[in-house]
């Protein structure tokens, strides 16, 4: 919470970019790809032809040479010859040199060896060597993909030099597909999946077998969240030992000093108003009411006890206008004062659920930071784990407006480029923090979030220690349930959320009103028709997945070979669920 809510969605929408299919060259000798000075060369088969290893002996490869005419058009070149030239690879070619016909069009066959192996073709003009259109070949092996009505396959065994996943498939018979990697350092990772047709035309690939160039997406810097270290010049006491009248409200994130009366004293809070005495009674007691009667038992049975370390029996609660650019902050007062306290803003346009959501998400911090500093002497969790810990606790306290808004936002925003689970903690991320948390506690639970609290360790240690996970295995698991998740493809217990309906939520998204839709549709699945050939190339970046819905052609049941090739970069992985 270290900026206003509606800034968040604003961030994470502007910087959700959508990663651009971009052709290359794969290489070739120094001029013009595609031909100059008034020639023009132009594919008649693809760039890029993929063949399974084995099943397939000859591949032909054919251009068109056209020459510009006086009036400005291109017509066929006929009796053009060319130089053909393997540059790497075991294919063999039919010939070294090619002369066109009337049409313009020239051919060599390319003879595949048995195994995997990527031949590079050159067809150069004899008359201009740097005119020139080179050709890729690769033959791979065959993963059969035959899955069962509701399999799920969370790792399919892909070689390092790529694979064609072969699918049989009915109409109807959708198939997820989602690239992902586990490596929460690595950025950058390029993957790419061609289906080219039983007959591919020429515009059946769009690049070669080299990497496409793809723009980076740029993730925001790191934040430090509302979870304020003591460190620096000490700032005095927040509060007494016992009950105050009144309390100061400068503290590390509000550098005005005044004091701010008691206005409501319960069995578990003790509110303090930075406003005018007379005003807000009734709402304030609201706000302490609920805290008392709701939000501090939930948050017990969630994470675990409150401590008491000033012996007042209650949590301080400092609502101020003066905290601005966030909802909230958690200033390190157990460590730094020994007192139980927190601030809230206090502003007169957000309702009071707003309100108690924000509460119910400093009170988590609170929690949090008393048992780490019982543990390891730390202010609490590694960021990112912490602030996904108090999104939780909105939601599961019931305060549905800015969590629904959230989830919007998770289910409409990957297949962009952007990690799916940043450890650097972006507030722009907090949809996928709290998506991972509630995850965890619905799976390993109940009881999960607690153990995460009390266990003394932190980030990837802590879930791994309370899952019994490795951290890929955790990271794999989750992104096979976003895409699956109340979705009727499977039962398995591993990938379906209990806290949230990813198909549905149509009563908290009525009663808030704050998301575009009026219930919700799942992750967002990037169609894929197999009627037509597709050539996608994306980019994962950091503990990230991608998601793809194959969709069989009507016609009738048929063999689909999709070829997944992620360029050698073996921590990339593709997950894959049948329908049912």
């Amino acid at each position: 919470m270290t900026a206003i809510r509606a800034a968040r969605g604003w961030w994470a929408a502007s910087l959700t970019l959508a990663a651009a299919l971009a052709c290359g060259d794969g290489g070739g000798p120094v001029g013009a790809p595609g031909g100059r000075d008034g020639l023009e060369l132009a594919y008649a088969t693809p760039r890029l032809r993929v063949v399974a290893a084995g099943e397939v002996a000859t591949v032909r490869i054919a251009l068109i040479v056209r020459r510009r005419t006086a009036e400005g058009a291109f017509e066929p070149l006929a009796d053009a010859r060319l130089a053909v030239e393997r540059e790497e690879g075991r294919g063999q070619l039919s010939a070294a040199a090619a002369v066109t016909d009337p049409d313009g069009l020239a051919s060599v066959d390319v003879a595949v060896p048995g195994g995997p192996d990527l031949t590079r073709v050159v067809f150069r003009m004899e008359s201009d060597a740097g005119s020139y259109l080179p050709f890729d070949v690769v033959t791979a092996p065959v993963v059969e993909a035959d899955l069962a009505p509701g399999e799920v396959r969370d790792r399919v065994d892909v070689p390092k030099g790529g694979a064609i996943l072969r699918f049989r498939l009915e109409p109807g018979s959708d198939v997820l597909l989602i690239p992902y990697e586990t490596d929460p350092d690595r950025t950058g990772a390029t993957y790419r999946l061609l289906y080219q047709g039983p007959a591919p035309g020429a515009g059946a690939s769009a690049s070669g077998a080299d990497p496409p160039r793809l723009p980076r997406s740029l993730a925001p810097p790191p934040e430090s969240g509302d979870v304020i270290e003591g460190e620096g010049a000490h700032r005095g006491r927040l509060a007494p030992a016992t009950i105050a009248e009144s309390i100061d409200i400068r503290s590390c994130m509000i550098s005005t000093s005044r004091q701010a009366p008691l206005r409501y004293l319960g069995s578990r809070v003790a509110l303090y108003v930075d406003g005018p005495a007379d005003e807000g009674q009734a709402r304030i007691d609201s706000i302490g009411s609920a805290f008392d009667e709701r939000i501090f038992p939930r948050n017990t049975e969630l994470f675990g006890v409150t401590s008491d370390v000033d012996g007042n029996g209650v949590v301080i609660v400092i609502l101020s206008p003066e905290l601005v650019g966030a909802d909230g902050a958690y200033c390190d007062s157990i460590r730094r004062v020994g007192v139980e306290a927190f601030f809230v803003t206090w502003r007169h346009d957000y309702s009071v659920d707003q309100t108690l959501a924000v509460i119910a998400h400093e009170h988590q911090h609170l929690v949090n930071a008393w048992h780490h500093s019982q543990t390891n002497g730390g202010v609490g969790d590694d960021r990112w784990l912490n602030e996904g810990l108090s999104f939780a606790a909105e939601a599961l306290n019931g305060y549905w407006r800015d969590s629904m808004i959230r989830l919007w936002t998770f289910l409409n925003g990957q297949n962009g480029g952007l990690s799916m689970l940043p450890l650097d903690y972006v507030s722009a991320f907090d949809d996928r923090y709290m998506a991972l948390v509630l995850y965890v506690e619905d799976r390993f639970g109940p009881g999960a979030l607690r153990a995460l609290t009390q266990s003394g360790l932190r980030g990837v240690d802590n879930l791994e220690h309370v899952t019994g996970l490795t951290f890929e295995e955790l990271l794999r698991d989750w992104f096979v349930a976003v895409g699956v998740s109340n979705r009727g493809w499977t039962d398995d217990p591993r990938y379906a959320y209990r806290s949230l309906d990813l198909h549905g939520m149509e009563q908290e998204i009525e009663a808030c009103r704050c998301a575009p839709v009026e219930s919700f549709s799942g992750m967002r699945l990037e169609t894929l028709p197999l009627s037509n050939p597709f050539d996608v190339s994306r980019m994962l970046d950091r503990a990230d997945a991608d998601y793809y819905r194959l969709v069989p052609a009507a016609s009738g049941p048929g063999t689909y070979d999709v070829y997944f090739d992620a360029f050698g970069r073996e921590f990339v992985q593709i997950a894959m669920v049948r329908a049912r």
